[in-house]
């Protein structure tokens, strides 16, 4: 499965590349009115604002991802840390003496 992946992420990324460069070539000389909430920002290349929009979203990807891989490393160094007690809790009863119902111990083997 990982050969694989290694194989064809390449050929995916220069797809995307292509197709990027492709779709920029074509808008290259397209202009846009950009209103974002109260600012406007008039003639604007569209591929200018193509990049930035894909830019955005890779930096708000990698934050999420930043927040995520946070949360799942406290969960995983908590559940360590009970694995440890409990270990330590089952070493404990395993040296703990075995009593019969009368109270006497019993003999281990």
């Amino acid at each position: 499965m990982n050969s694989i992946f290694r194989f064809f992420m390449p050929i995916i990324i220069a797809a995307v590349v292509l197709f990027a460069i492709g779709v920029g070539m074509q808008n290259s000389t397209e202009r846009v009115t950009l209103q974002l909430l109260i600012w406007e920002f008039s003639d604007l290349p569209l591929i200018l604002v193509l990049i930035e929009s894909i830019a955005f979203g890779m930096v708000t990807a990698i934050f999420i991802y930043a927040v995520n891989e946070i949360l799942l490393r406290k969960r995983l160094w908590h559940q360590k840390k009970e694995i440890k007690r409990l270990k330590e809790e089952v070493k404990a009863l395993q040296n703990f003496p075995l009593t019969d119902e009368a109270g006497s111990e019993t003999p281990k083997d």
